[in-house]
C-alpha cells in the first residue's frame, strides 16, 4: 500500500464534491486519484495547482495567464492579497515540490504526502472561494449597496487605541452605550459578584500536573507531555470548560487539598495522573476527582506499547468526556485522534521543546530555555519536516525571542507568520497556528483578520483563553464594549493563573469606558488582591 494511501482518499472525497462544478479540475484530479505511479501523482498535482491559478489569474488579477510561470502568478496574488496567505504558502510549497516529479531520480517519494496535503487544502480553499463568487453575483443591488456603505463606514479600522478612547469617553456616546449595555449586559455577567464563586456547569475540569513515576528526574518532560496532550484533547470539545495550563501549574507542588484547588480553580472536576515509560513501554494511571462531596468518579491504568501512545491519549481523553455526560461532535473526535506526526523521535523532541517553553513562560528572565526550546524545535523537524505542531512551537519562540528587536521595522514579525502559515499548510485545523496569526494580525493593526483568525483558533479549541483576550482587546478598541466584556469574561473563565490579574484588568477597563465605575472598580480590586501591584491598581482608579 502506497504511503500515501491516506492523502488519496481525501481527495478522491473532495473528487466526488466538486464532480459536475469544476470540469477543468476534475478531469486532472480524476486521473491523479487513479494513478499509481509516484510520478503521474506529482505530475497531476501541479496541473491541478495550474488550473486554479489559472482560473484566478482572470477573476482576480483580470488578466489571462498566458505562459507566465505559476510562481509569478502565486507571487502576485499574495502581493495583491487576492489569496489568504496560508493558500499561497500551500500553493508555493506544492509548485515547488511538484516539479521534482519530472525528475524521477531526483525526490524522495516522502514529498509526495506535503504535495497531496497542500493541494487538499487548497481545492478545500477554492471551492469555499467559488461559493463565495456565486452567492456574491447573486445578491440583490440594495443589499449590495448596503454591504458596501458598511465597508465605507467602517475602512478606517482602529490601530491607534488612545484615537478611539476620546470619541468612547464623549458625553453622549457613554449615555448611549450605558443604556444599551444596561439592557444587555448582565444577561453575560448576571448577579455575579466574582469571578471565580459562579456557578458553573458541572462540565468543567481541570487537568493537575501528572507525577513522574520514574526516579530520573529528568524524565518528568514525558509525564508533563502526557499531561498536556490530553489537556489539548478535551479542550477540543466545546461541551467542556477546560482550565488553562498555566491555571494548573501553581499545584504541581502544594499542600492544599482537592477540594480547596477545586474552588479556587471552580471546576467541577479534577484530573491527576502519573506516568513513565520505560523501554518499549508506557504506563498511564489517571483519576477523575468530583470536587465536591462526591469525591472518586473513575479511574484507569494504562499499560501500553509507546507506538500506541496517542491512541492511548485520544482514548483518556474522550472516556473523561463520556463520564461527565459531555458530547463529542464528530469533528471533534476526529480532532482528538488526529495523529500528530508518524516519528516517535520527532514526537519526543518536541516534547522537550514545549518543557522548555512551559519553563520559559514561568520564568520570562529565562532565555536559556527558550534557546532550548527552539533546538528541541528544529531537532524535531529534522525528523519529520511537515510535523505541524513543531513550526508552530517555533513561531511561538521566534515571537519571544525577537518581538522588542524587530519592534520598528518594516517586516516585524513577518517571521512568525511565515512559520505559522507552514503549520497551517502541513495541518490545517491547528488552533494555536490560528492563534498566533490572530495575534500577528492583532499587532500590526489588521483588526478584522485577527478577529478571523481568532475565531478559527476557537472554532478548533473552544477553551483558548489567549484568543478571546484578543478578541477582547478589538472589540474594546473597536466600540463594540458589549463583545468585548463577552470575550474578557470568557477568557477569565478559562485561565485562573498568573495571567488572570491583566485578564481582570482589561475587564475592569472595558467596564470603565463603558461607565460602569463600580463594577471598573471591583474587578480591578480583584486584580490587586491576586498580584497586589498597587501601581497598576492606583493608576486604573
Amino acid at each position: 500500500m502506497q504511503i500515501w494511501s491516506a492523502e488519496i482518499k481525501e481527495l478522491e472525497s473532495l473528487y466526488t464534491s466538486i464532480k459536475g462544478r469544476f470540469p477543468e479540475l476534475e478531469k486532472e484530479l480524476e486521473q491523479l486519484t487513479e494513478t499509481k505511479d509516484t510520478n503521474v501523482v506529482m505530475l497531476y498535482s501541479r496541473r491541478c495547482l495550474e488550473v486554479i491559478i489559472t482560473e484566478l489569474c482572470e477573476s482576480e488579477l483580470k488578466r489571462p495567464r498566458k505562459t507566465e510561470p505559476l510562481k509569478g502568478i502565486i507571487d502576485k496574488l499574495n502581493k495583491e492579497e487576492k489569496v489568504p496567505s496560508h493558500i499561497i504558502t500551500s500553493m508555493d510549497h506544492l509548485n515547488s515540490l511538484s516539479i521534482y516529479g519530472a525528475h524521477p531520480k531526483e525526490f524522495d517519494p516522502e514529498q509526495v504526502k506535503p504535495v497531496l496535503n497542500n493541494l487538499a487544502t487548497i481545492i478545500k480553499w477554492y471551492q469555499k472561494y467559488k461559493d463565495n463568487r456565486i452567492v456574491s453575483q447573486v445578491k440583490p443591488e440594495a443589499e449590495t449597496m448596503h454591504e458596501i456603505k458598511e465597508l465605507y463606514d467602517s475602512k478606517d479600522t482602529i490601530r491607534i487605541p488612545r484615537k478611539r478612547l476620546i470619541i468612547l469617553l464623549s458625553g453622549f456616546f457613554l449615555v448611549v452605550i450605558a443604556v444599551i449595555l444596561s439592557l444587555f449586559i448582565f444577561n453575560i455577567t448576571g448577579n455575579r459578584k466574582s469571578v471565580s464563586n459562579r456557578t458553573e456547569p458541572e462540565k468543567s475540569i481541570a487537568v493537575l500536573p501528572f507525577v513522574s513515576l520514574s526516579d530520573d528526574p529528568e524524565k518528568q518532560y514525558l509525564a508533563d507531555g502526557m499531561m498536556d496532550a490530553i489537556l489539548l484533547h478535551l479542550s477540543k470539545i466545546k461541551d467542556l470548560r477546560i482550565m488553562s495550563r498555566t491555571s494548573v501549574e501553581q499545584y504541581r507542588k502544594t499542600d492544599k487539598t482537592l477540594s480547596v484547588i477545586g474552588k479556587e480553580l471552580d471546576v467541577a472536576y479534577l484530573l491527576e495522573g502519573s506516568f513513565q515509560k520505560f523501554g518499549d513501554n508506557a504506563r498511564l494511571i489517571v483519576q477523575l476527582i468530583k470536587t465536591g462531596k462526591e469525591g472518586h468518579k473513575w479511574a484507569n491504568e494504562y499499560d501500553r506499547n509507546w507506538n500506541d501512545i496517542f491512541s492511548v491519549q485520544s482514548e483518556v481523553a474522550q472516556t473523561i468526556a463520556r463520564e461527565v455526560n459531555a458530547v463529542i461532535s464528530p469533528e471533534e473526535k476526529q480532532l482528538i485522534e488526529k495523529i500528530p506526526t508518524a516519528s516517535l523521535t520527532a514526537y519526543d523532541f518536541y516534547q522537550r521543546g514545549k518543557d522548555e517553553l512551559n519553563k520559559y513562560w514561568t520564568d520570562n528572565t529565562n532565555r536559556a530555555a527558550l534557546e532550548k526550546a527552539e533546538d528541541f524545535y528544529h531537532k524535531a523537524l529534522e525528523y519529520d519536516s511537515t510535523f505541524a505542531q513543531a513550526y508552530a512551537g517555533l513561531a511561538t519562540v521566534y515571537r519571544q525571542k525577537y518581538y522588542y528587536k524587530e519592534f520598528f521595522t518594516e517586516n516585524f514579525m513577518d517571521s512568525v507568520l511565515i512559520l505559522a502559515d507552514i503549520a497551517l499548510s502541513f495541518d490545517n485545523q491547528l488552533a494555536e497556528a490560528y492563534a498566533i496569526r490572530g495575534d500577528y494580525y492583532n499587532e500590526i493593526g489588521k483588526s478584522e483578520q485577527a478577529i478571523e483568525e481568532c475565531d478559527k483558533a476557537i472554532k478548533f479549541n473552544p477553551n483558548d483563553w489567549n484568543a478571546y483576550i484578543i478578541k477582547g482587546d478589538l472589540y474594546s478598541w473597536g466600540d463594540d464594549l458589549l463583545k468585548s466584556i463577552d470575550n474578557y469574561q470568557k477568557a477569565a473563565s478559562l485561565n485562573h493563573g498568573s495571567e488572570l490579574p491583566f485578564i481582570l484588568r482589561a475587564l475592569s477597563g472595558a467596564y470603565s469606558i463603558a461607565g460602569f465605575f463600580e463594577k471598573a472598580d471591583y474587578y480591578g480590586q480583584e486584580a490587586f488582591k491576586l498580584d497586589g501591584d498597587s501601581v497598576a491598581y492606583y493608576n486604573d482608579l
